[in-house]
C-alpha cells in the first residue's frame, strides 16, 4: 500500500494568546507547505495534541491561565506527546534564568521576539524534514508488515491447499483446470503435471448423468453466484463416493476470472445418516408396536375384569346369606386389588412409551381430598387410625388440573400410609406455596406414624419396582411401581415429589403441582361439571324407563350391561358389531347407545360415523363410548365424532346410573 501525499504533510502547532502574532506566524510558515494549526491558549493546544501528530510546536511563554512552561511540562509528561519538539517563542532576554527553565521542561530551542524570518524558517524546515522522514519510514515499516502478513496468509493457504483432505481445485472461465491439490490427484489419479501440460476440462472427470447439473452450477458461479450441491462420482478404484461441493467465484477487481471449487467426501457421513434414519424408523416402529400392544392388552385385560367386577357388584345387590355375601365381597375386593395392579402396570407402560397424557378439568380440592380419604375409612377404622386433613383457606375453591391423576397420586400415598401404619394416624396438609399471575403452586404433605423409611432406601424410593425389602413385598404386597408412577405424574403436573429424611417417627411425603384457579365464565358442559361427581357417594336414582341399545361383542360384558340396565328399570337390545347396530336402528327407536369401540367386522368409530351420516339429529339417540382405553386422544376423538360421553371399563352400576341421570335430567321420576 502506497502512502498518499496528503499523509506526508507536516503539521505545525502555533500557540500564542495574541491573534496578531498567530496571523504573522501563519503567513511566514505557509511558504514551507505545511499544515498550520493555531491555538489561543494552553487548553486549546492540549486539545489539538490529542487529535493530531505534530512535527513541531511553536510555543509562546507568557500566556494567561496556563503559561508556556506549564503547558510544556504537561506535554512532556504525557506518553503520547512527550516526543513532540517544542520551540519557545518569547520576548524574555536570552540571558534570563527562565531560558534554562524552558530547556528543563523539554524545549529544543528558543526564538526571541522580534523573530527573524530566515532563522525561523530554517529551524522549522529542519523539523519538517525530520517529521517527513519519520513518517516515510513508518509507512515503509507498515507496508513491510502488511507484506509479511500477506506472505504468511499465502503460506497458510498453500499449506491448506497441499495438505487438506478435501478436493480443492480452480477452473478458468472455460472450465479448464488451473490448479489441483494432492487430494484431487489421489482420488482421480490425475497428476498436476498433466494439468500444466495440457488443458483438461471438468467434463473429463464428470459422469454423463451429472454433466448437465454440473454445467449449470459452473455457469452460475461464473456469473458471480456461490453454489453448493451434492454429487455422486466414482473414484479411480470404481467406488461410488458422495461429495458436498462448494463453487466460489474468483474475483479480480470486481471481475470474475475463474472458479474455486472445494469438494468434501461425505460418503461415510451419509452412510451414518442412513443408519441413524433406519434406527429412528425402527425405534418408531417399535414404539408404535408397543403402543398398539399396550392398547390391545388394556382391552384384553380390562374386558374380562369388567365382567368379574361388574358381576360381583350385581351379585352383592342380591339378597345373599352371610357366607355367600362374604365370598362375593372377597371376589369383588380381590378383583379391585388385581385391577389396581393392572392399572399400575399399564400406567407404567404408558409412561415408558411416552403415552401418558393429562386432562384439565375443574376440581373441587376439598372434595377430592375427602373422597381419597373416604376410600380408606374402613381400613383405618379396623386399626383405630386417626385420619385428618387441612386445606389452606387461601386456596380457591376450584382449580384446573387432571382430577384422575391427582387423585391417583393421593390415593397411592394415602394407601401406602394406611398400609404401613398399625397405630396413630395419617394427616394431610394442603398449602398454597406461591401465586404468580394465574399460576398457583400447591403443596401436599402426607404424614403417617407408621414403620418409616430406612435412610439407605431413600435413594431408590421412586425407582420402578423398588420395595423397601423382599419381606415387604410378601407382607404388604404391591408392584413397586406406585411411587415411580407418582413421581412421573407429579412432574407432568409441573411439580416435584420427595420423602423427607431424618423423620423420627413414620414417614412424610411432600409433592407440589402447578395449576391455576378455575372460574366458570359460561355455563359449563354437563360432562365437565360431573367430572368429580363420579367419585362421590351417590344414590342410585331411577329415571323414567329408557330404551337402550348395548353394542358389545364380549358375551360376559354384554350380559353385565343387560343386568345393570335391567336393575335400573330400563329396556334394552344388544348387538355384537356395527352392522347389527345399524340393522336394529333401522327397526327401533332408542334413547341411548352404549357403544363399545372395539368390535369385530365394524368397530365403534366406524359405526358412529355411519349413524351420524345417516340419521337426523332430532331422532338420533345419544351415544356413549365404552372402552378399555383411557387415552385422552381417544376421548377427544370420540367427542369430536359426536358421542356425548366416555366410559372406561370396568363398568359399575353407579357409573351407568349417574350417566343416564345426567343426560336425561327432565325424566327423573318424582
Amino acid at each position: 500500500m502506497n502512502t498518499t501525499k496528503e499523509e506526508l504533510v507536516a503539521k505545525i502547532l502555533v500557540v500564542d494568546d495574541r491573534e496578531e502574532n498567530l496571523y504573522a506566524m501563519e503567513k511566514i510558515l505557509k511558504t514551507l507547505g505545511c499544515a498550520i494549526f493555531k491555538a489561543h491558549s494552553g487548553n486549546e493546544a492540549l486539545s489539538y495534541t490529542l487529535r493530531h501528530d505534530f512535527a513541531l510546536i511553536l510555543l509562546d511563554v507568557n500566556m494567561p491561565e496556563m503559561n508556556g512552561f506549564e503547558l510544556a511540562e504537561i506535554l512532556h509528561g504525557n506518553k503520547t506527546t512527550k516526543r513532540i519538539p517544542i520551540i519557545f517563542v518569547t520576548a524574555i532576554h536570552k540571558e534570563d534564568a527562565s531560558v534554562y527553565k524552558g530547556y528543563e521542561t523539554g524545549a529544543v530551542d528558543f526564538l526571541f521576539k522580534p523573530v527573524n524570518t530566515d532563522i525561523l524558517l530554517s529551524k522549522v524546515k529542519v523539523f519538517i524534514e525530520l517529521d517527513l522522514q519519520k513518517k516515510a519510514l513508518e509507512s515503509v515499516k507498515a507496508e513491510l508488515e502488511r507484506s509479511n502478513k500477506g506472505l504468511e496468509r499465502f503460506r497458510e493457504a498453500v499449506t491448506l491447499f497441499e495438505h487438506h483432505p478435501d478436493l480443492i481445485y480452480s477452473l478458468d472461465l472455460l472450465g479448464n483446470y488451473i490448479s489441483i491439490n494432492p487430494a484431487f490427484e489421489k482420488i482421480t489419479g490425475v497428476k498436476n503435471e498433466e494439468i500444466q501440460q495440457k488443458k483438461l476440462h471438468f467434463r473429463t472427470f464428470t459422469s454423463p448423468e451429472n454433466l448437465l447439473s454440473i454445467e449449470h452450477y459452473f455457469k452460475q458461479s461464473v456469473s458471480g453466484i456461490v453454489q453448493r450441491y451434492e454429487m455422486k462420482e466414482k473414484n479411480s478404484n470404481g467406488d461410488v463416493l458422495i461429495y458436498d461441493v462448494i463453487t466460489i467465484p474468483i474475483l479480480l477487481e470486481s471481475n470474475v476470472v475463474g472458479v474455486y471449487v472445494i469438494a468434501r467426501d461425505i460418503t461415510h457421513r451419509k452412510s451414518l445418516d442412513l443408519e441413524l434414519l433406519q434406527a429412528k424408523e425402527e425405534a418408531e416402529d417399535a414404539l408404535r408396536v408397543k403402543s398398539e400392544f399396550l392398547a390391545m392388552m388394556s382391552h384384553e385385560i380390562r374386558t374380562p375384569m369388567n365382567g368379574v367386577i361388574g358381576m360381583a357388584e350385581l351379585l352383592l345387590e342380591l339378597e345373599l346369606e352371610a357366607e355367600q355375601r362374604k365370598y362375593a365381597e372377597i371376589i369383588r375386593n380381590s378383583a379391585d386389588a388385581l385391577m389396581s395392579v393392572i392399572n399400575d402396570i399399564l400406567d407404567y407402560s404408558k409412561i415408558e412409551s411416552g403415552k401418558m397424557e393429562l386432562e384439565e378439568e375443574p376440581i373441587e380440592l376439598k372434595s377430592l381430598v375427602q373422597e381419597s380419604f373416604d376410600l380408606f375409612t374402613a381400613s383405618a377404622l379396623e386399626r383405630d387410625l386417626k385420619m385428618e386433613f387441612y386445606i389452606d383457606e387461601e386456596l380457591p375453591q376450584l382449580i384446573a388440573s387432571d382430577p384422575t391423576r391427582l387423585r391417583q397420586v393421593l390415593i397411592n400415598l394415602i394407601g401406602n400410609a394406611v398400609k404401613f401404619t398399625k397405630s396413630g394416624g395419617i394427616y394431610i396438609l394442603v398449602n398454597q406455596i406461591s401465586h404468580q399471575g394465574e399460576i398457583l403452586e400447591i403443596e401436599f404433605t402426607i404424614k403417617d406414624s407408621g414403620i418409616g423409611i430406612p435412610p439407605l432406601k431413600m435413594v431408590d424410593l421412586f425407582k420402578p419396582f423398588s420395595q423397601l425389602d423382599s419381606s415387604m413385598a410378601r407382607k404388604y404386597g404391591g408392584t413397586g411401581l406406585g411411587l415411580a408412577i407418582c413421581k412421573t405424574l407429579v412432574e407432568l403436573m409441573g411439580g416435584h415429589i420427595h420423602a423427607q429424611e431424618h423423620v423420627e417417627h413414620g414417614a412424610i411425603f411432600v409433592f407440589t403441582i402447578l395449576t391455576k384457579p378455575f372460574y366458570f365464565t359460561e355455563p359449563a358442559p354437563l360432562r365437565e361439571i360431573a367430572a368429580t361427581e363420579m367419585f362421590h357417594p351417590h344414590p342410585i336414582t331411577k329415571t323414567a324407563k329408557l330404551h337402550v341399545l348395548v353394542a358389545e361383542d364380549h358375551p360376559i360384558n354384554q350380559m353385565l350391561m343387560e343386568r345393570i340396565l335391567q336393575k335400573l328399570g330400563h329396556t334394552f337390545d344388544s348387538a355384537k358389531n356395527g352392522y347389527e347396530v345399524l340393522e336394529l336402528l333401522g327397526k327401533t327407536t332408542y334413547d341411548v347407545i352404549f357403544m363399545d369401540l372395539q368390535m369385530p367386522e365394524m368397530d365403534g368409530f366406524e359405526t358412529v360415523q355411519t349413524i351420524l351420516g345417516s340419521m337426523p339429529e332430532q331422532i338420533r339417540p345419544r351415544i356413549i363410548a365404552v372402552t378399555s382405553s383411557s387415552s385422552q386422544i381417544d376421548k377427544e376423538f370420540c367427542l369430536s365424532l359426536g358421542m356425548v360421553d366416555f366410559v372406561i371399563k370396568p363398568i359399575k352400576i353407579k357409573t351407568i346410573a349417574i350417566l343416564l341421570e345426567r343426560y336425561f335430567p327432565l325424566r327423573i321420576l318424582t
